[in-house]
């Protein structure tokens, strides 16, 4: 216990030992594995929290929410490391691609964001969905990036250079998730009572 209200996300670190978790008192909490014990309390956002992600390696955790910010922290020590501020609603979802380089955010002002994990800088500013963005994944590889919406389609982009590789429609409802299978051949995507398995490749169901 420790949350004021509704806990959105949580995720675990790459070594297991630490567990954030996010919620609507503006905070994100690092959680001892072992003990159970809270460890720290990380306190700079303005709203609701709704999204954590940690770095492959673990030192760096990501967190978003509904303040319209993508913040950057220590994951040792808690310290605020940078804050994005790009976005023009609320972020909804981030990724961190496999080498760690790049972090993607999205959310309801319906673009995908990519930054430099290291340089801070906004990479690329991805537009194509025309609704709420409320998931992506990149592929183990990192050469690709697919993000769910809304609008009904699953959206494959270009980790490297941003462009929109191809638009996968057929789901009837908002697709809430997208996932990749381990060797990046096959990407699962969820909408309402469906699930679809696509092949990274060419695209096809």
């Amino acid at each position: 216990e420790g949350h004021q209200g509704t806990v959105w996300s949580v995720a675990w670190s790459a070594d297991g030992k630490t567990l954030a978790s996010a919620g609507s008192g503006k905070t994100v909490l690092l959680w001892d594995e072992s003990s159970g014990k809270l460890l720290r309390t990380l306190e700079r956002h303005q709203g609701f929290v709704l999204c954590v992600a940690w770095s492959v390696d673990g030192k760096t955790l990501a967190s978003a929410g509904s303040d319209k910010t993508v913040r950057l922290w220590d994951g040792a020590s808690g310290k605020l490391l940078r804050t994005f501020e790009e976005h023009q609603d609320f972020v909804l979802t981030v990724a961190w691609s496999a080498d760690g380089k790049t972090l993607a955010s999205a959310g309801d002002d319906n673009t995908v964001r990519l930054w430099g994990g290291a340089s801070g800088k906004l990479l690329r500013t991805l537009e194509g969905h025309q609704r709420s963005v409320l998931s992506v994944a990149w592929s183990a590889d990192g050469k690709t990036l697919a993000s769910a919406s809304y609008d009904h389609t699953v959206r494959l982009w270009d980790g490297a250079s941003g462009k929109l590789l191809r638009t996968l429609e057929g789901h009837q409802g908002y697709v809430r998730s997208v996932a990749w299978s381990s060797d990046g051949k096959t990407l699962a995507s969820a909408s309402n009572v469906t699930v679809r398995l696509w092949d990274g490749a060419s695209g096809n169901l």
